[in-house]
């Protein structure tokens, strides 16, 4: 499984880490429970760690995807930290789910540094 799940109580932020290729199939399992997580606790903050993804998903998954959390988020404002490489150059699979959210109404930005995602989410 190239990502993992799990809920920061303190800060109330679903944080999900991704390693490797994200296949379409494992891309819908990590969104689907980011949103469980998410939901259950009422935590509508995510920090996405993507330092380590390698792509593997087309933009038709990517876009899919953004529709499925538009639906699971509803009206509840949404904000969404994604940790990249490199700001400067994060990837077109980074830059097309972060347009696709902000279309949607959904917050994201990127971040280089996880101290400053954080601090960004915390102000949510």
């Amino acid at each position: 499984m190239p990502w993992q799940v799990r809920l920061d109580p303190e800060r109330e932020i679903v944080e999900t880490v991704y390693a490797g290729a994200l296949p379409a199939p494992e891309l819908k399992a990590a969104v689907r429970e980011t949103l469980r997580v998410a939901k259950a606790h009422s935590a509508w903050r995510v920090f996405n760690d993507c330092t380590a993804l390698a792509g593997g998903c087309s933009a038709v998954d990517l876009f899919e995807a953004v529709g499925e959390v538009e639906r699971a988020v509803g009206r509840q404002p949404m904000r969404e930290a994604m940790l990249v490489a490199s700001v400067a150059a994060p990837g077109k699979d980074v830059l097309f789910w972060q347009a696709a959210c902000e279309n949607r109404g959904i917050q994201v930005r990127l971040f280089d540094d996880r101290e400053r995602a954080l601090a960004w989410l915390a102000r949510a």
